[in-house]
């Protein structure tokens, strides 16, 4: 609508300027009205901005993602907790809200939102990139929303146009206007307020159980989950799964799911996890369809002893994963199962292989574990007080890297574990000059504990998932090449690139 300067200019052509009160207004408009009764009388055209279809596009009423169609208010109240916009989201389809794409903010936003952005790097990153409105409009004008991350968009944009190289962790969003980032508020079924902020990651992370049963509840209603299975029993697994609540679409994923001794169907929240444990629960149905070769009746009483002394329980049980690791290396090999002939065939591909793969393993496993020993030796030896905290740090590094599940948790990075091994020893040796040790762990410490608390706020029992996995690996090649360069890293690597690669 128009503002008051409007409104004003439409009176003051209209009323005469000796009218300087309400006693003036009343008997001038008692005269005036009898003439023309529509003189003050605006119409809609008047009251509207000639550009208000493009103001509307600017701060839409629904904000449109894929074939769903939120309501956004606004609020002007600078200092309100809801000062700007509020996108209103059910609980129901708060995964299928696209982080990225609401990354973006509202076209009316968008340009000031990516000013205060690159106003909000340190000053030797911000003087690349001045003056950050011309910046941030040539910016928009060059890169259209995109389903690319803005902050990883406007990095690429700033790198080739300026040459300015941003780390993600250098955006400081905590010094951005709250107005220019959506308010997203979650409504239950009931429509009751169940979550509320303007980080809709932390608030799909937060709401993780809550949906999770929601989601299990509709799949349970529709009769398409399972468990305690032995065998495939679930026909064919679609690739995803929908049903409506209250006037809302609700999408998940189905997988098999691994249960220790059974396999049972679920129904997940996001594709990334659906594929995370479907492999896994495929993996299991086929170690409960094979048995597990003999892998110890051959070996000398020398390399039983090596296998018997492991973090494993037994060397029976190691065996056990050693199989286990293989089978998941089979199903990793090929395209996912989801029909019962699929995974038949993979069945008996599996039987076929299954023996001499098993002895290949079992071969790298033995050679893992010699030098875990070494390594596990050297980290009880004696060191001085002020060398405990790094002590501890390689112990702790030593019990993730050999653990009573490490052969098939490492999938194809078990050919790499000596080497972690090896660098291990490396700083070990080089304890004597702690002040560097302390200025190389300073580098990776902050990390690891990012992907610990990444893997701490997964739901019990969630895999990983590729991401989070390959993060591992690159922080254990970042320790090598810190401490142990020469022996190598197959990948570049540096804080940064790990970094940018944390989900």
């Amino acid at each position: 609508v128009v503002d008051e300067f409007v409104l004003f200019d439409f009176y003051d052509a209209r009323i005469p300027a000796d009218v300087v009160s309400a006693a003036h207004f009343d008997t001038w408009w008692k005269q005036a009205r009898s003439k023309q009764p529509e003189l003050l009388n605006f119409t809609a055209s008047m009251l509207v901005r000639d550009g208000a279809d493009e103001l509307a596009d600017e701060f839409p009423m629904q904000w449109s993602s894929g074939e769903l169609a939120l309501p956004v208010s606004y609020r002007f109240e600078p200092g309100h907790v809801d000062d700007g916009a509020t996108i209103e989201l059910p609980l129901a389809v708060i995964h299928q809200m696209s982080d990225s794409e609401l990354s973006w903010g509202l076209p009316g936003h968008r340009q000031e939102f990516v000013t205060a952005l690159i106003k909000s790097l340190p000053k030797q990153l911000r003087v690349q990139c001045v003056p950050a409105g011309q910046t941030a409009k040539e910016f928009l004008e060059a890169v259209p929303p995109t389903n690319d991350n803005l902050l990883d968009a406007l990095a690429r944009y700033l790198r080739g146009v300026k040459g300015a190289q941003i780390p993600k962790q250098a955006w400081d969003l905590g010094r951005i206007p709250v107005h220019l980032r959506p308010t997203f508020k979650v409504l239950s079924q009931d429509g009751e307020i169940v979550a509320k902020g303007r980080d809709l990651l932390e608030i799909k992370k937060s709401l993780q159980p809550v949906y999770e049963a929601a989601l299990a509840a509709v799949a349970s209603d529709a009769g398409v989950t399972s468990t305690g299975q032995t065998k495939w029993t679930f026909g064919l697994i679609e690739e995803s799964f929908a049903q409506t609540r209250a006037g809302h679409q609700v999408l998940g994923f189905p997988a098999l799911n691994d249960e220790g001794r059974s396999v049972g169907l679920v129904i997940c929240a996001t594709q990334a996890e659906q594929v995370a444990r479907h492999r896994a629960g495929v993996r299991r149905l086929l170690a409960l369809s094979l048995p597990c070769p003999d892998l110890i009746s051959d070996l000398d009483n020398a390399a039983k002893l090596a296998f018997a002394g492991s973090p494993y329980s037994s060397a029976k049980a190691l065996m056990q994963d050693v199989c286990l690791a293989v089978l998941g290396d089979l199903v990793d090999e090929r395209p996912m199962v989801h029909t019962p002939d699929e995974f038949a065939e993979l069945t008996r591909l599996a039987e076929a292989e299954l023996g001499e793969r098993c002895l290949t393993k079992r071969d790298q496993v033995r050679a893992v574990l010699a030098t875990w020993r070494e390594t596990d030796r050297l980290l009880h030896g004696r060191v001085e007080i002020r060398q405990l905290p790094a002590l501890t740090q390689m112990q702790a590094q030593v019990a993730a890297l050999v653990n009573p599940r490490f052969v098939s948790d490492s999938g194809d990075h078990l050919a790499h574990l000596s080497r972690y091994l090896k660098a291990i020893q490396r700083r070990y040796a080089d304890l004597g000059d702690l002040p560097r040790d302390n200025r190389l762990a300073a580098e990776v410490d902050p990390i690891q504990q990012t992907w610990a608390n990444r893997v701490g706020a997964l739901p019990p029992g969630r895999p990983m998932g590729p991401e989070l996995t390959s993060a591992r690996w690159l922080i254990e090649e970042l320790r090598v090449s810190l401490w142990a360069q020469t022996l190598g890293t197959p990948v570049k690597v540096s804080p940064q690139r790990v970094r940018a690669a944390l989900p």
